[in-house]
């Protein structure tokens, strides 16, 4: 059995826009797709709030280090064009 959800316009819109243009199948299609795309990103928001929660303690105990942003820029740059390939 299906589920029926109401969406607010402006999202209603955006997917008839997608299905529109051919991206999806349907509506439902555009749906299921959503929602794997949430549960993928979910377990990353999860591991970024800890890491986060993680830092900012061992920050307030003193055990941070200061960080070098051009470095930072760098290593993050690498791995961006590491991931691109």
């Amino acid at each position: 059995m299906g589920v029926i959800v109401n969406l607010p316009p402006d999202l209603e819109d955006r997917l008839r826009a997608r299905v529109a243009a051919g991206e999806f199948a349907s509506l439902e299609a555009a749906v299921s797709e959503a929602v794997r795309q949430f549960d993928l990103t979910q377990p990353l928001s999860e591991d970024l709030r800890t890491a986060v929660a993680e830092g900012l303690a061992q920050s307030l105990r003193g055990e941070s280090a200061p960080i070098d942003f051009a470095e930072l820029k760098r290593e993050l740059r690498s791995d961006l064009n590491r991931s691109g390939d």
